[in-house]
Order: structure tokens, then sequence, then C-alpha cells
């Protein structure tokens, strides 16, 4: 994969997770003694600084995570800032026609076999599509349904496609077991700093809709992302990112994950 993609977009995540993390508002100190305060309500401002900077930490991604990162969105192919209307068309048509019968009308498939495309991001399916094109996405469905219908598509196709799936509405948020929905947003929000689990948010963004090539998860079935965050454990699939933070991740932990994010629009 070529690295044609500028520095900037790593700095552009340095800066993006620092503005996701950055330090909440500067709160009131307790009363001291001569206000009326007890001793023990007392906090220094040392102590007070060391505890937001350990919980700062708790936030961010690991230096080899971010590593990866950066260089994941350094290798990315150029987008082309401007697709034709002809080529629009012809990648509407070939959505409707060809596209729909596993991704449903409007990117919105029923089956959770199939990736809902409807509002994700144009770089991930641009990338997506030449990875199928190519034969470097090797998980079983990758090669049962899409390497095949990729090896057809040109560059300028593909370009166009990822732009065409992503300004269709996404689906509407559903959440059917609140439970679930609560310990995956706990996980997503926060992660679990003690055993190397950053936050789904540091790459996902706030509301999980996705950052340059880094997808959007907003909305997709659960039994997808399952079987997704699966295949990066089982090593199906392969991220110098997903894979080693899917390894401390239960099957339990994944369902919570994944209902959390099926209920965001």
């Amino acid at each position: 994969m070529k690295t044609t993609i500028k520095s900037i977009l790593g700095t552009a995540l340095l800066l993006m997770s620092s503005v996701l993390f950055a330090d909440s508002p500067k709160m009131e100190h307790p009363a001291t003694p001569e206000q009326g305060g007890t001793e023990k309500s007392v906090v220094t401002p040392a102590e007070s600084q060391q505890e937001k900077a350990e919980e700062k930490k708790e936030h961010e991604l690991t230096p080899e995570q971010r590593k990866a990162v950066e260089q994941m969105l350094r290798a990315t192919r150029p987008a082309k800032k401007h697709v034709s209307a002809e080529l629009q068309a012809a990648a509407a048509k070939l959505a409707e026609q060809e596209c729909s019968l596993c991704h449903g009308r409007g990117g919105q498939s029923v089956s959770p076999t199939f990736p809902r495309l409807a509002g994700q991001r144009a770089a991930y399916i641009q990338e997506e599509l030449m990875e199928f094109r190519e034969g470097s996405r090797k998980d079983p469905d990758a090669q049962a349904y899409m390497w095949g219908m990729a090896s057809q598509l040109n560059n300028d196709i593909i370009e166009a496609l990822g732009h065409y799936y992503q300004n269709l509405n996404p689906v509407t948020a559903k959440a059917e077991d609140q439970e679930l929905v609560s310990a995956g947003k706990a996980l997503f929000e926060n992660g679990m700093p003690a055993n190397g689990v950053p936050p789904c948010q540091a790459c996902h963004g706030t509301k999980a809709q996705g950052v340059g090539p880094l997808p959007r998860l907003a909305g997709q079935h659960v039994a997808y992302l399952v079987k997704q965050m699966s295949s990066f454990k089982n090593g199906l699939r392969t991220s110098p990112v997903m894979e080693p933070i899917m390894q401390n991740l239960t099957s339990e932990q994944m369902q919570d994950v994944a209902n959390y994010l099926r209920s965001l629009p």
C-alpha cells in the first residue's frame, strides 16, 4: 500500500485526541479550614494536578497504538476532491443494481452478514474496496462476497462509490437492551486502562461516526460488529491497532460495545 497521505493527517489525529480528551474546566477547590471546611477536605494543588494527569493518561492511546493509527492514516490513498456528475450517476446505478442485493436499498442492509453502508466514511469504503480488489483483506466473507465484485472496479468508480454511500442518510438509532448499552457505553468512552484497552472513541470519534479512513460504527448491526471484532481477535482480519485491543475483550464485552454502537444514530 502506497504511503501518499501527507503527515498532516497524523497531526490532525493528535489534535483530535487532545480535543476529545482535554481536561475538564477547572473545578472549585473545597473550602479551607479557615473557610469552614475540614482539614480532610483540603486538596493541595499538587494532589489536584496529579489526579488530573492520571485521569488524562487513562484516556489516551499508548505510544504504540498512536503510532499504528498515524501509520494507518498516512498509508491511506488520497481521495479526489471532486467526482464528476457522470461518475456519480454510474456509482448510484451500480449501488442500486448490484450492491443493494447484499447491502440493501440506500445502503441499509437488513442482514447482519452485510454491513450497513449508508453514511459510512468515503475514505473507509474506498480503502476496503481496494483491499478487496487486491485480495489483501482475507476474512472468509471478504473472499466469498467481495473479491470477485471488487475485481471489476477501477479507481474512479471506487472513489465515486465512497462518496455515494457517505452522502446517504444513516440508519435510525435503535436500542433493545439498556443494560448492555450502558455497559458498552462505558467501554466505548473510557476503555479499560488496566487491561490495555483504550477508549473506542479515541479513534472512531465521540459519536462513533468515524474519522478519515477509520470507519463509522454508529447504527451498525450488532452481529456484524461482534463478528468483525472476533475476526480481529482470531487473526482473520489484520490491523496493528485492533488485533491487540481485541485480545483483551471477552465475547460479552464485545456484545456490550456492539449494542451501544447500534443505539447511536
